[in-house]
């Protein structure tokens, strides 16, 4: 469960870092974040949310609830929208496999970015997903989003899964 930056948890929680985290990246790319705040595991209050982010935003960003867990409401919520449609659910990216892509709305749908709950892959799945989605939806078509890139050797070999790009921090 999630809990607020201010409090302490307990066993079985976790301070919302990802929130934050996306929310400085779309910042630092030209966005303005609007944050909806933590959402309980409750069918009605995340599908509400949904429902206000879409009114109120370019582009919707949630994070966790994507897996297939009894309490993993995400993906119905998101169904639960009128003329909304799941594009993808599931990447070839580790970390960051249970990210979904969905077009929410009409005329035109408005994009979402579903962020899997673990802080290191949300962060993952912004840089490689988030971060060009972001600049295209600014007009942005120019710009590489990857920066600068460095040439450098491993002490060791990484192992990685045939069909599945790794990101190893």
């Amino acid at each position: 469960e999630i809990v607020p930056l201010d409090e302490q948890p307990r066993p079985g929680q976790v301070r919302d870092s990802n929130a934050y985290l996306a929310a400085a990246q779309v910042a630092e790319w030209g966005g303005l974040p609007l944050m909806h705040g933590i959402i309980p595991d409750d069918f009605d209050a995340l599908r509400k949310t949904l429902a206000a982010a879409l009114m109120a935003a370019d582009l919707i960003l949630i994070s966790g609830g994507s897996s297939v867990g009894v309490r993993d409401l995400t993906l119905t919520a998101i169904q639960d929208l009128p003329d909304s449609e799941i594009l993808v659910h599931g990447v070839a990216l580790r970390p960051g496999k249970p990210t979904i892509l969905a077009a929410l709305g009409h005329t035109p749908p408005k994009p979402l970015l579903g962020l899997p709950g673990h802080p290191a892959s949300a962060a993952v799945v912004m840089e490689v997903l988030g971060r060009p989605l972001l600049l295209r939806l600014a007009g942005v078509s120019d710009q590489s989003p990857w920066g600068r890139s460095e040439t450098a050797g491993l002490s060791r070999n990484l192992a990685g899964a045939t069909g599945r790009e790794d990101y190893v921090r």
